[in-house]
């Protein structure tokens, strides 16, 4: 092999690692922002769950509170 095709061919193999360790980086960027989507939606899952555990507690709430008037007035009416 002459000198220049050596040369050519180290340029070559060079510019192809250069590329890929450039895709090395692309796949590593998307694993890390795949990973934080998920971490995300559990995040939102997770604070789903905590609101919908709260507008119950507060329903049942709600409901012994009017029960409760409920039977205050009742009770008002027999007296």
């Amino acid at each position: 092999m002459s000198s220049s095709a050596s040369s050519s061919w180290r340029q070559r193999t060079m510019g192809g690692e250069a590329v890929i360790d450039e895709i090395g980086k692309v796949d590593a960027k998307h694993d890390e922002l795949v990973n934080d989507v998920h971490d995300l939606r559990q995040s939102v899952m997770k604070r789903f769950e905590f609101q919908k555990t709260r507008l119950e507690k507060m329903e049942e709430e709600a409901m012994r509170t009017k029960m409760n008037e409920e039977m205050i007035e009742s009770d008002d009416r027999i007296w």
